[in-house]
């Protein structure tokens, strides 16, 4: 009775490690380590449509969601740095061209409160994160005291 036990198991265990589920699941994981997080993610997601208590599918989509999040608000942020960048090198900045400069804070500070609430960035990710919200609070330092003088 006990090897009839274990024979289960031990046919339970090697059928979902043998699943197609599981399969994509460490071909997922393989592409998450290696940092392909869009990969990683679509794969988790396929593992998931043919197993949808694949745990190890879950965690990886999830975490891959999170990195492909925060690098989508790290490069937008890139972005948004360098078009603030050019305004502020002009020798003299238009009304209009504040205007802008506040569009650019304001489109951080709002991805900025919900990127670390919905995502757990990484030490590497947070510390960019953060040199960028130093500069665009010091952006909108400038900003305000700007604002007086027109």
């Amino acid at each position: 009775m006990n090897i009839a036990i274990f024979v289960f198991i031990v046919a339970m265990i090697l059928s979902i490690y043998f699943s197609s589920s599981y399969s994509i699941s460490r071909e997922a994981q393989r592409a998450f380590d290696n940092g392909d997080y869009k990969l990683a993610f679509e794969l988790s997601s396929k593992a998931l449509e043919e197993d949808r208590y694949n745990k190890s599918a879950f965690n990886i989509q999830s975490q891959s969601r999170q990195r492909i999040n925060i690098g989508n608000f790290i490069s937008k942020m890139e972005s948004n740095y360098q078009n603030a960048t050019k305004i502020l090198k002009k020798p003299k900045i238009s009304q209009k061209e504040l205007l802008e400069l506040q569009w650019i804070y304001d489109d951080f500070y709002k991805e900025y409160t919900i990127i670390g609430f919905l995502n757990s960035p990484t030490k590497q990710e947070k510390e960019q994160i953060e040199k960028y919200a130093k500069w665009f609070y010091e952006l909108n330092s400038q900003i305000s005291k700007a604002k007086g003088i027109y």
